[in-house]
């Protein structure tokens, strides 16, 4: 469906009728108003059936009288339902405000959600719970509402949080119970409320479940929601978020009836009420006094009957239930909120269930009444509205999420919508479509309806066949989409509709996005006006620059102007037809304009809706002063009616009148106007209109208002009236400077000396008053009245000349001159007493006085209508001959007021509504200067600059017109030129808009100062009166902060003179770093880091970026952002993101200073920023590095304690160093040492102390390493070695166990004992004795020992048999706790003493030294002889020996003729163990095993075969020895301590790797040919003939293994290939030979690789000639570092081969 926006450029709507009807009262201004009539919404239902009524109940009472009440949400009202089932309201009006309390009618009354209701016993007055305003209400018998009780209550300030009422009961004598569920209690006063003794009856305050049993009043509840009160008293409590029902009995104890603080469901139809979950939200009491429970967590009704919860009716799906009572014939009433009704329940007899019966409310929401007439329908926040061509009235039903339609008939439909807030239906019928609360509506002359959707952002529209489509917005709350499809750019919640009757298309305020929008017909969207932002708020600025802060509704006259609501700027806006957005009504504050004042100056308070009223004026809702306004079309602001609710969107009637729709009582009014008269611009005419303009300055609805006064010296304006003298300002504000009452009175501004105000003051002599010609003038604290003359009859007219003369008129013809009264000076005069001249005599009557700028006296004679002047033409001072009085004018009409003029010209106005103006020369002419007010002209007075003031109206108000000489008047928007904040250095341009508001062209040059450019600008402009132009200021800011400057705009074509000054404003922003100057580290530990932050702050008003740090020297590129920079001992780093945001955004710079020597420090930190103004920012750095310095013993003696005693040690710890030292901790690595000082700080300079125990636990030495751990980083632990030593005893003894060892038969072993005095005093040693006969003591005893003193005792070991022999030494002392020292002595008879191998070694029986080079041919066998001594009836013996297994191997034992053993027979055993070891074992048989052998001697040989001798030094240890006897004892010694070393060499091992191989022929080979002869030349001189030669060469090859030596004679007859012979030793430590062959001279490499193919070390790269060669690695790299452990490749490189070996380093 594609709907085609089509708008006629005519006005269809009825215009309101012009015509002048006979004045009848000022009424408001123009227009005649009714009282406001109800069109539609008063669907409260009242009068008709309940239940066709719309409720929301929140609580349901039944009445004594029959009648049931209903606190309604919907309608913010208590009402009644009545016996015969009619609604009605009973208290409230349906507004949401505080009536402070004070008393006003039921029915007037403001509410703010009546939430709960009761009645006192004798049903005479009813409480109600008013929820918004937290009080409780009461309905007295006269039907006047007043508060009860409310939170300014002292009671409620004895506990905490805030009173919240949320249910009321009434108990039997009338004292009135509330539960408050702010405050978590329940509260009791007596009757009289307000100030009333009151008291907690339950709860202490405190939110909780507790107090069961105890006094109520220090229970606990929790919202508390309902309250009943028994015939006895008791007090019932629904304690909803306890989930429980309390009951408070008469003796004031509480306890819980019914509940059990949970949220289970439970079915059946009953249970222990205890046991029972409940959600208790209100409370009532049967006819039989039982307990009725509303509960909400199922939604039904309960009764308490013997312990148990009966079920007496459950409700319905949807149900929420709010309210509970019983009325007089026993039926259950229950509101239903869920629902919208209010239910009666009828319990049947047999206990079934009860029966739900609805007694009131349709069960829907507002929306009501369609198909009937709408003064009787439902509405909901009713708001837009538009007539259609027909006289249909379109309606948007807010809150329903309707759009409704109001037939000539009356009768209300509903047109789209389906009630339930959504977006749907788009394409398909209207009615089926979702809406989403719309705010406005628009009817097209072709019956197209458009609805801002304003939930949903669309704008929406109902064809004729009333299909629905979207015709703007997508539903997206953003702003796009200018230019293109309406349908694909994005509103922001819509709020008002007009068509552009003029300027085509559909105008959209879109108030989210601050705009007015276009739809075109063509389909596209374009913005009309606002910028989307909030500055700046001036007038007459361009409509696309202006911004708008929440337009809410827009209209567009039949002239093409549109006008704009904007609620958030509390303004009205007029885009005209110079197309610029100007302000007609409102100051951009919340306020209530003055009525009659000026639209500019007048406040508004959230203008939600405006009508133009087809004559160039505007009505307006002023939503939040609850008033409806009108504009007229000179800018005028009146009061037409005002509302209690709130008017929010108008409409002209057709019919007549103006309709405005309230959103808070959901009504639609009609308020009957008739308009008198048009605006004095539309009907007073200037004879001369080219040469004056006319203006409006204020309407004054005052009772008898008298006449206009202005004062040209001060540039006043002063109206009078009977009850005072009102001061009016240019704009239209008035104010009340002067407060009296007189029906007539003339006034004339006087000077006074504090440049006030000051009027003179005269009345008629008929009035009879005491001062007839009064002063008054402006004072400190208000007027000063002062009386100028007290004998005079009275003063009919006055007027002043320049020197301050008054002159006075008399009715009698008197004309009286009173010099210097008026004080011309400003001084004041006592002038009470002085006698009066008299000036003039003129015909008696009225008479109206002026003086001219000439200082002539001007006079109108009212009766005669003549216009006199008095001339003083004798000179005689006075005015009294014929011809000094001359007639300069006969008048057509009554004259009612006179003025004089510039240049001796006078005004007079006359009773026909008309000025006359005479010129000052002689014979000027009266000539009619304007005429059309209306209904008559009061006063005219002429001002500062010549203009003339006229008072139009009657006494009941008027019109204040200005008319003023035509005149250039420059304008200017904006008013204040601020370019805001701009960046530093950057250009920024602003519109400027220029106007001319005066009668006349002109011609303006404009100056510019300070740092402002005018781009486009020629410096001259010209404009006709109305023409505006706007031009363009480019701006760029060169320093930070405000500067202001003047564009200055002169006139060109007269003299000169400013036009017009306009303020230029901008404030130069950047980034600001605040940082300290320096920061000082302090001192700093050598070898640590100390740290510090350095705050910064950006300050300034844009983000602030850190390009670079510098310490000290030049940064590495400033080009790129470098956070982090080290200068010396200082480190700097950015220690958070690098942009600062502005307005104090932080950052931090970390710095380290890391001092590696003691000293001084300085340094300088450069911050780089983007900063304009000051881009590098220096920070000075200081600090010191310093250490501590402990002076130490080198060693801590701890002394000597005896075990189990303390003995304390105090260590000294001086600190020679600049930082104090901490001492955190003291470890001693032992339990013997206890630190009793855990932490210590030692400060520089100063000596602490460290408290030690010394503590030993068992005897002997104790030593060890005293720890401290200390904040030194450079040494952490300082360490200091101790000893000490423990003692069982003071007296000391060398040993307390001695093992005498193993000692041959017949032998003598000595022992030493030392016995030292530990003590402070001597030992006596008495007697030192042994137990055993083998032990004794060689010595004299007793003997004494000194303190500290050591004496010895011998003692002899002679064993006389074999095995072990013990006994007990024992020194008596005269020591308390050691008098018997013992000792225990050890010792062993063996049948040997020794067992030993020999040094020398035997070899083809021949002996030699084993300490000297032994060569041996591999193969060959060696013998070593084991000897041993002493021996005593040895039978064998068993030995394990200890052989270099891959050196040397076991060949077998060999007994020589020598042997102790010869001559026997011997048995001979001979394995290895699992370590590796050789056993042998020897043991005679026969007859000589009985005998055993004696003496010492060779036991054998031990045979041995050489391997291969990787090492030259062998070692063949005996680890153990068992001799065994002749009677079969055996002894063990498990060390005998007998081991050889042997120095073997292979012969010929040239290499040196324990084998004979290639290396080694080659070797031999190459000496040989040398003819050199190495150092050892009897291993390499093999057959010992002195030289070497063929025979040695023939020698090894005869010991090398047959392939070894193959090989070695054919390489060494021609070599025929590279070869890289193996390394040795491999693997190695200190150095490794690499040898290789060459078969001819080459060009070779030999190189050392790792393992990942890095090169280490190249130890050849040379020419060597054919033959071996060998080279050494010492595991060194090229550098000459060692390289680690590990696998290494040796590689051998010709230009043809490459051979590898791997290496082994360890290390």
């Amino acid at each position: 469906m594609k709907i085609e926006l089509k708008i006629q450029r005519s006005w269809p709507v009825v215009v309101l009728a012009l015509t002048l009807i006979p004045f009848a009262g000022w009424a408001s201004d123009a227009f005649r108003i009714g009282e406001p009539v109800s069109v539609a919404g008063g669907g409260l239902g009242d009068g008709g059936p309940a239940l066709s009524a719309s409720v929301l109940p929140l609580d349901v009472l039944a009445a004594p009288d029959g009648r049931i009440l209903i606190a309604d949400e919907q309608f913010n009202r208590v009402r009644a339902v009545s016996v015969d089932g009619r609604i009605s309201t009973v208290v409230g009006s349906g507004r949401y405000r505080d009536d402070d309390g004070f008393p006003v009618a039921a029915l007037a009354s403001s509410l703010r959600v009546p939430a709960g209701m009761a009645l006192s016993p004798d049903g005479s007055l009813l409480y109600v719970v008013d929820l918004g305003n937290r009080r409780i209400s009461v309905v007295e018998a006269d039907g006047a509402l007043r508060t009860f009780v409310g939170p300014e209550h002292p009671l409620f300030a004895t506990v905490p949080g805030e009173f919240a009422p949320a249910g009321v009961a009434v108990g039997p004598e009338g004292k009135v119970h509330v539960a408050d569920r702010g405050q978590n209690v329940v509260w009791q006063f007596e009757p009289e409320g307000r100030q009333a003794a009151g008291r907690k009856v339950a709860g202490n305050g405190t939110r909780g479940f507790g107090g069961d049993g105890g006094p109520s009043a220090l229970g606990q509840v929790a919202d508390p929601r309902a309250v009943v009160v028994g015939s006895d008293g008791s007090i019932y409590v629904a304690d909803f978020a306890n989930r429980r029902v309390r009951k408070v009995g008469p003796d004031g104890r509480i306890q819980t009836v019914a509940g059990n603080g949970r949220e289970d469901p439970w079915g059946g139809i009953s249970l222990p009420a205890l046991a029972a979950s409940l959600k208790p939200v209100d409370v009532a009491l049967d006819r039989d006094g039982r307990l009725l429970i509303l509960d909400g967590l199922e939604n039904r009704v309960l009764r308490l009957r013997d312990g148990q919860l009966l079920v007496v009716a459950r409700l319905g799906e949807g149900s929420e239930v709010t309210g509970l009572s019983v009325d007089g014939e026993g039926r259950i009433l229950v509101a239903d909120a869920g629902l919208r009704r209010v239910l009666a329940l009828e319990e049947s007899a047999n206990g079934f269930e009860a029966a739900v019966v609805a007694v009131a409310g349709n069960g829907s929401i507002r929306a009501s009444g369609d198909g009937q007439q709408a003064e009787n329908a439902s509405l909901y926040q009713p708001f837009g509205m538009s007539y259609d061509d027909d006289g249909n009235l379109y309606l948007v039903d807010r809150l329903n999420h309707l759009v409704r339609r109001i037939l000539v008939d009356g009768r209300i439909e509903r047109i789209a919508g389906t009630g339930v807030a959504g977006f749907s239906g788009d394409g398909g019928p209207a009615l089926e479509a979702a809406l989403n609360k719309p705010t406005s509506v628009a009817v097209g002359p072709d019956g197209v309806v458009f609805v801002a959707d304003a939930g949903n952002h669309r704008i929406r529209a109902i064809d004729t066949s009333g299909r629905i489509v979207t015709v703007a917005g997508t539903g997206e709350a953003m702003f796009a989409g200018d230019g293109g499809p309406a349908v694909e750019s994005a509103l922001s919640s819509p709020a008002g509709l007009s068509l552009d009757w003029r300027g085509g298309g559909l105008l959209i305020a879109d108030s989210g996005n601050g705009r007015i929008r276009r739809l075109h017909e063509d389909g596209t969207i374009s913005t009309v006006a606002g910028s989307g932002s909030t500055w700046p708020v001036d007038d007459g600025g361009p409509p696309l620059e202006s911004p708008l802060l929440w337009p809410v509704d827009v209209r567009a006259d039949r002239n093409g102007r549109i006008f704009i609501a904007d609620a958030g700027a509390h303004r009205v806006y007029r885009l005209g037809e110079d197309g610029l957005l100007w302000v007609v009504a409102g100051t951009g504050e919340a306020g209530l304009g003055a009525d009659g004042s000026a639209g500019p100056s007048a406040a508004l308070n959230r203008p939600l809706g405006i009508e133009p009223d087809g004559a160039g004026g505007l009505f307006i809702a002023d939503s939040g002063n609850q008033r409806v306004l009108h504009l007229d079309a000179d800018g005028l602001l009146r009061e037409l009616a005002t509302s209690p609710g709130q008017p929010t969107r108008l409409a002209r009637s057709p019919a007549g009148g103006l309709l405005y729709s309230d959103s808070q009582m959901h009504r639609i009014f009609r308020l009957p106007l008739e308009r008198l008269w048009p605006p004095p611009s539309q009907r007073v005419r200037l004879a001369d209109a080219g040469a004056y303009t006319l203006e409006t300055i204020a309407a004054l609805t005052l009772p008898g208002l008298l006449d206009v006064v202005a004062d040209p010296a001060l540039d006043r304006v002063y109206a009078t009236h009977r009850k005072g003298v009102l001061l009016i300002s240019g704009d239209g504000e008035r104010e009340f400077v002067a407060h009296f009452a007189a029906r007539d009175y003339s006034a004339v501004p006087v000077p006074t000396t504090g440049g006030g105000w000051g009027l003179a003051i005269g009345t008629p002599g008929e009035l009879g008053r005491d001062f007839p010609l009064t002063r008054i003038e402006q004072g400190p604290w208000g007027p000063r009245y002062k009386p100028i003359l007290l004998r005079l009859e009275g003063a009919d007219a006055l007027a002043r000349n320049a020197p301050g003369d008054l002159f006075i008129h008399q009715r009698r013809g008197r004309v009286l001159r009173l010099a210097g009264a008026a004080g011309g000076d400003g001084r004041e005069r006592d002038l009470t007493n002085v006698d009066l001249e008299e000036y003039a005599a003129l015909p008696a009557g009225q008479a109206l006085l002026a003086v001219d700028a000439r200082g002539r006296l001007v006079v109108a004679l009212v009766e005669s209508l003549e216009l006199l002047r008095v001339e003083d033409t004798d000179r005689d001072g006075k005015n009294t001959d014929f011809g000094e009085l001359r007639r300069v004018a006969q008048l057509s009409e009554r004259p009612v007021a006179l003025a004089a003029g510039a240049g001796g010209s006078v005004y007079v106005a006359t009773s026909g509504g008309r000025i006359f103006r005479m010129p000052g020369g002689d014979g000027a002419e009266m000539t009619l200067f304007a005429d059309g007010f209306a209904p008559g002209l009061l006063g005219i007075s002429v001002g500062a600059g010549g203009a003339l003031y006229a008072l139009e109206g009657d006494e009941s108000g008027g019109r204040l017109i200005r008319i003023t000489p035509a005149a250039p008047k420059l304008a200017v928007w904006p008013q204040v030129l601020s370019f805001a904040e701009q960046p530093v250095g950057q250009r920024a341009t602003r519109t400027v808009v220029l106007r001319n508001d005066g009668g006349l062209p002109l011609v303006a040059a404009a100056e510019i100062t300070g740092a402002a450019s005018l781009v486009g600008w020629d410096g001259e402009i010209q404009l006709e009166p109305g023409e505006a132009q706007a031009f363009e200021v480019t701006i760029v800011p060169v320093a930070k902060g405000r500067t202001t400057d003047e564009l200055v705009w002169r006139d060109r074509g007269r003299g000169g003179d400013v036009l017009l000054r306009l303020p230029v404003e901008v404030t130069g922003v950047a980034p600001e770093l605040r940082v300290a100057a320096g920061v000082d580290l302090g001192t700093v530990w050598v070898g640590g880091a100390g740290t510090s932050v350095i705050g910064l702050t950006n300050t300034g008003s844009l983000p602030l970026e850190i390009l670079g740090l510098e310490v000290s020297g030049e940064m590495s590129a400033l080009g790129t952002a470098v956070f982090a920079a080290t200068g010396g001992p200082f480190e700097v780093a950015l220690d958070s993101e690098n942009f600062l945001a502005q307005g104090g955004g932080e950052g931090e710079i970390l710095v380290t200073l890391r001092p590696r020597e003691r000293g001084d420090f300085e340094s300088t930190l450069f911050i780089h920023t983007n900063d304009p103004v000051t881009p590098v920012r220096a920070v000075r750095l200081t600090g010191a590095g310093g250490r501590a310095q402990l002076t130490l013993p080198e060693v801590l003696d701890l002394g000597v304690a005896r075990v189990g005693q303390r003995l304390r040690r105090r260590l000294e710890l001086k600190n020679e160093g600049e930082l104090d030292l901490e001492i955190d901790g003291v470890l001693t690595g032992t339990g013997v040492l206890i630190a009793t000082t855990r932490r210590l700080l030692v400060k520089a300079g100063e000596t602490g102390v460290l408290e030690l125990e010394f503590r030993p636990l068992e005897p002997g030495s104790v030593e060890g390493v005293l720890t401290l751990l200390t904040n030194d980083p450079r040494t952490p632990e300082w360490k200091l070695p101790f000893l000490g030593r423990g003692v069982s005893s003071l007296l000391e003894v060398s040993e307390a166990v001695h093992d005498f060892e193993s000692t041959a038969l017949g032998q003598t072993r000595r022992w030493v004992l030392t016995v030292k005095n530990l003590g402070s005093r001597p030992v006596r040693i008495g007697s030192v004795k042994s137990d055993g006969r083998q032990f004794n003591v060689v010595g004299e005893t007793p003997f004494q020992l000194a303190p500290g003193a050591t004496g010895v005792i011998a003692v002899e070991f002679r064993p006389t048999r074999l095995g072990v022999s013990t006994a007990t030494l024992t020194l008596r002392t005269d020591l308390g706790e050691a008098r018997a020292v013992k000792i225990q002595l050890v010792g062993r008879g063996l049948v040997a003493s020794r067992l030993e191998i020999g040094t020398a070694v035997i070899r083809d029986g021949e002996e030699e030294r084993g300490d000297e080079t032994v060569w041996v041919w591999p193969g060959e066998e060696v013998a070593l002889p084991i000897l041993i001594e002493e021996a005593r009836q040895l039978r064998g013996l068993a030995m394990s020996l200890a052989l270099p297994s891959e050196e040397m191997a076991f060949a077998g034992l060999a007994f020589p003729a020598a042997s102790v053993f010869a001559g026997g027979q011997l048995l001979v055993v001979e394995r290895t163990d699992r370590e590796g070891l050789l056993e042998l074992g020897v043991a005679l048989t026969g007859q000589r095993a009985a005998e055993g052998v004696s003496g010492s001697g060779l036991i054998g040989l031990l045979r041995l075969k050489v391997g291969r001798l990787r090492s030259r030094d062998l070692e063949v240890a005996l680890t153990r020895v068992v001799y065994v006897s002749s009677t079969g004892q055996a002894d063990t010694v498990a060390t005998p301590e007998s081991s050889v070393s042997l120095n073997l060499r292979l012969k010929g091992d040239f290499d040196g790797d324990g084998r004979l191989g290639l290396m080694d022929f080659f070797s031999l080979a190459e000496a040989a040919a040398s003819g050199a002869l190495p150092d050892e030349s009897a291993g390499f001189d093999l057959d010992r003939d002195g030289v070497l030669g063929a025979g040695d060469i023939r020698l090894l090859l005869l010991h090398m293994r047959p392939e070894i030596a193959a090989k070695a004679v054919a390489q060494q007859q021609s070599p025929k290939a590279v070869a890289l012979l193996p390394p040795y030793p491999n693997p190695f430590n200190a150095a490794i030979t690499l040898g290789f062959v060459l078969p001819r001279e080459e060009a070779v490499q030999l190189v050392v690789f790792n393992m990942i193919g890095q090169q280490v070390r190249q130890l050849v790269a040379t020419t060597k000639g054919a033959g071996m060669h060998q080279v050494a690695w010492d595991g060194r790299d090229q550098a000459g570092r060692p390289v680690k452990t590990g696998v290494y490749f040796a590689v051998l490189s010709t230009p043809e081969v490459r051979k590898v070996e791997r290496v082994i380093l360890l290390r």
